[in-house]
Formats: structure tokens, C-alpha cells, sequence
């Protein structure tokens, strides 16, 4: 949603005007990962009664630039690294302006995620024109059991979704 829903509501003007309220913005207070979740966000956004500027999404661009977040919940934080390397290692060869942040959160402590273990990464690609396109993935516990799927396969995973979207074309991910 952060990566792109947000920017699209901000070309449809919401939130532009400082009367109708702040623009839209999403916080994560906690981080949740399937079966158990215990993930919490918060979202504001203005009421809009109508949309005062028409969206004439056209012109795809070039994709200049990828940003991604890998998040790891109850996991040891070198399996978020070997996810963030090996993505960064298939967009590398096609693009090299590529940053892929990690966000690791232990069990110590327990306020940062909820009570199962996860690891989720997303990946947005932005283009001259200021079109995003996102792709995002997680570790499914009940398919990828433990071991069957490696941190690195992970990440080139979502790499390869992420190609597949912007190759699809289109100013809009199909996720």
C-alpha cells in the first residue's frame, strides 16, 4: 500500500490542499507475519466528496530506479541480508541505481512483530514519469516449510515479479 497506493492517491490530488486535511500517509506500529499475524497499521486519509482533477496515466517512462524493503520477524537477520543480496543481484544487471533496506525485528523484546516468525520483502520500481510498479512476496509457512525454500530464492523471486510487472507495461501493478 506505502509503495503504490500511496503515490497514486497523491497524483489524484488528495491531500494536496491543506483544508481538506493531511495527505494520506500509512505507519506500521507492529509487523505481523501469517498464521498468527499480530501486524498493526495506521492509515489516514482526508474524506474526499469528488476528485476535482482528472488522472490521465499515459505515459509509462523508463524505470530509473528500485527500492525495496526485506522484512524478517522472529528470523535470524542474516536471512534478510541473503534476501536483499540475491534480489539486488538480478536487478543489478539490467539497472544500478538499486537499494534494498532491510527491516529486522528479533524475538527480545517483542513489541516491534507479532507472535510468528516471517519474512516478507517488497520491491517498487519508479519510472522517469513517476509511475510505480511493486511487487512483494513473503516466506508462506505452510508451502515453504522449513528449508525448502532458501532466503536467496526468496529474492529472486521477487526480482523475477517485479521484471514481470514492468514488463507487462501499464501505469498500474496488476498486485
Amino acid at each position: 500500500i506505502a509503495t503504490s497506493i500511496l503515490p497514486l492517491l497523491l497524483k489524484f490530488g488528495i491531500g494536496a490542499d491543506a483544508d481538506e486535511g493531511p495527505p494520506p500517509t500509512i505507519k506500521v506500529t507492529k509487523r505481523g507475519a501469517a498464521p498468527a499475524g499480530g501486524g498493526q497499521v495506521v492509515f489516514i486519509c482526508p474524506i474526499m466528496k469528488e476528485l476535482t482533477e482528472p488522472l490521465d496515466l499515459i505515459d509509462v517512462g523508463k524505470i530509473k530506479r528500485v527500492r525495496g524493503t526485506v522484512v524478517s520477524c522472529r528470523i535470524p537477520p542474516s536471512s534478510a541480508a541473503r534476501v536483499a543480496h540475491s534480489s539486488k543481484g538480478l536487478l543489478h544487471r539490467l539497472l544500478p541505481d538499486v537499494w534494498v533496506h532491510t527491516d529486522t525485528h528479533s524475538s527480545k523484546g517483542g513489541g516491534g512483530c507479532g507472535p510468528s516468525p516471517g519474512l516478507s520483502v517488497c520491491l517498487a520500481a519508479e519510472s522517469t514519469s513517476g509511475v510505480v510498479i511493486a511487487a512483494e512476496t513473503c516466506l508462506d509457512a505452510a508451502k515453504d516449510g522449513r528449508g525448502a525454500l532458501l532466503p536467496e530464492d526468496l529474492g529472486v523471486r521477487v526480482a523475477a515479479m517485479l521484471l514481470e510487472e514492468i514488463r507487462k507495461g501499464g501505469c498500474i501493478d496488476t498486485g
